[in-house]
């Protein structure tokens, strides 16, 4: 009796498993008929994904040359950086800087997003794009040498600057000016917010660059 109910227990046992594995298969099966269904109708949607953006412009359902025609028209408004530090304030132009934006990358991989003809990887991209939004970023760079200019000339400008020890040769004669202690502007902290600031106007936000600084002593005279 005992026996006869192990067997029983193990019987039923056996056909829940099995009913349960037949019902994981057709639901595999199905999303897989789905994703196959779903792959196939976005394969020939040459348009943008919904929910895909450029930093925060929306480029949802647009085509190549729409993309292409909103981000350069946007990126022909950016022309300068306005800097501020208590009461002082400057404008710069962004050659000035050395700044340079190149949307190519971020046009591109907005627009092939989901097309890469791999089911998995594009219905996931697909889903993502659609329920949490995909960013794609621009590409910024700054020119060294253009960028320690500008902050050498926002230096010298700014109120209770520090002033560092300087010499001149007069006949035969060195002449050193001491330093002097005061606010030095933090050069990756202002690289930043430069970089900020110019997505923020890509956005459509107009920003102004508050300038960051550290109260320093000069350096000693050599």
């Amino acid at each position: 009796e005992k026996k006869a109910k192990s067997k029983s227990k193990h019987e039923k046992e056996s056909s829940t498993l099995s009913k349960n594995i037949i019902i994981i298969s057709i639901a595999i099966i199905f999303l897989l008929f789905i994703s196959t269904i779903f792959a196939i109708l976005n394969i020939n949607n040459s348009k943008v994904i919904s929910g895909v953006c450029i930093e925060n412009v929306d480029l949802s359902n647009l085509t190549k040359e729409e993309v292409s025609d909103l981000v350069n028209n946007k990126l022909l408004t950016i022309k300068e950086v306005e800097f501020s530090y208590n009461n002082y304030s400057t404008v710069v132009k962004l050659e000035e800087i050395g700044l340079e934006i190149s949307p190519k990358k971020a046009i591109n991989s907005a627009i092939n997003l989901g097309k890469t003809n791999n089911i998995i990887i594009d219905n996931y991209s697909i889903l993502k794009a659609n329920i949490l939004k995909t960013k794609f970023e621009l590409e910024i760079k700054i020119d060294e040498e253009k960028f320690e200019e500008t902050v050498q000339n926002i230096q010298a400008e700014i109120p209770e600057a520090i002033k560092e020890y300087s010499y001149i040769i007069k006949d035969n004669e060195l002449i050193i000016t001491n330093g002097k202690s005061g606010e030095k502007i933090l050069k990756e902290e202002l690289r930043r917010a430069i970089i900020t600031n110019i997505k923020e106007q890509f956005n459509g936000n107009i920003r102004v660059v508050n300038i960051i600084t550290r109260y320093e002593e000069p350096k000693e005279i050599d």
